[in-house]
């Protein structure tokens, strides 16, 4: 099967506005998966969570995991809540701090086992790059090297975040920030 994955910068509200579109077009049973204080948690969630980002602490990681299925939550660390939901698509919510955002991904597993659900999840991937910009600079900060990247994707909330001066990283570390201006 083909691989479902897209990394993107975005802002929490464009996410949001995504989840609950594509949650309620597809009708999709949804989790919140967080990890605070060095505890795993799982919170069974509606389409209505997805109304207002203000209620998200943006300092923690945050999952959000949509399913066409009842999703198992009875495991909360995040790799035994994939294996027990490998037919899922998951949204990792990149950080997003007042200076700086890092990358968001949207993915399915490998695992997955439901054709379905992965035509389904074909789809919502192929509508979120309809939505989405693509090409900008990759910036090794040590040496201020620049390469384009034709792939780097990004929202309109993203982009206009960047030109008030935030910083793009990538979802780890911070030698490389991104640009995102086309060539």
């Amino acid at each position: 099967m083909k691989k479902i994955s897209v990394q993107y910068f975005t802002s929490i509200e464009e996410l949001f506005s995504f989840c609950k579109k594509i949650c309620s077009i597809n009708n999709l049973y949804a989790a919140h998966l967080y990890s605070l204080d060095k505890t795993d948690y799982v919170k069974p969630i509606t389409c209505d969570y997805f109304n207002d980002a203000n209620d998200i602490n943006l300092n923690i990681f945050n999952c959000f995991v949509l399913s066409r299925e009842i999703l198992n939550t009875s495991k909360h660390k995040h790799y035994d809540f994939q294996i027990d939901n490998p037919n899922a698509l998951y949204i990792n919510v990149g950080e997003i701090r007042p200076t700086y955002i890092r990358e968001s991904w949207m993915y399915a597993l490998k695992i997955i086992n439901n054709k379905d659900d992965h035509k389904t999840w074909l789809q919502v991937e192929k509508e979120l790059k309809k939505e989405i910009l693509a090409g900008g600079w990759g910036v090794y900060r040590p040496t201020m090297e620049k390469k384009f990247y034709k792939d780097l994707r990004y929202t309109q909330g993203a982009r206009a975040l960047y030109k008030k001066g935030i910083t793009m990283f990538s979802s780890v570390g911070f030698n490389i920030s991104f640009e995102l201006e086309k060539e």
